[in-house]
């Protein structure tokens, strides 16, 4: 069995779901720590709710959040921009 095409090619596909699921998962994580430097950086100390809010995040959310934050005037709007963007 462990030879057979089909198994070999079952488990190839997995490995690939599983390599683009943790590059995926480091895009998302080096855009979050980005995420935080910018807003440390233009705005002060974030808030621990907002940092443990960033946990998690999906790359999609992530990024709008970060154009966001390039003109954002407070972390409390970026608290409520992410709060829309989670609905």
């Amino acid at each position: 069995m462990l030879d057979s095409a089909t198994y070999q090619q079952i488990l190839a596909e997995g490995h690939e779901a599983g390599r683009a699921e943790g590059r995926e998962a480091g895009r998302a994580e080096t855009l979050r720590r980005k995420l935080c430097r910018l807003v440390e950086h233009r705005l002060g100390r974030l808030p621990s709710s907002l940092v443990e809010a960033l946990e998690g995040l999906e790359l999609v959310v992530l990024d709008e959040l970060f154009d966001r934050a390039l003109e954002s005037e407070s972390t409390r709007a970026l608290e409520a921009l992410l709060d829309e963007l989670r609905r």
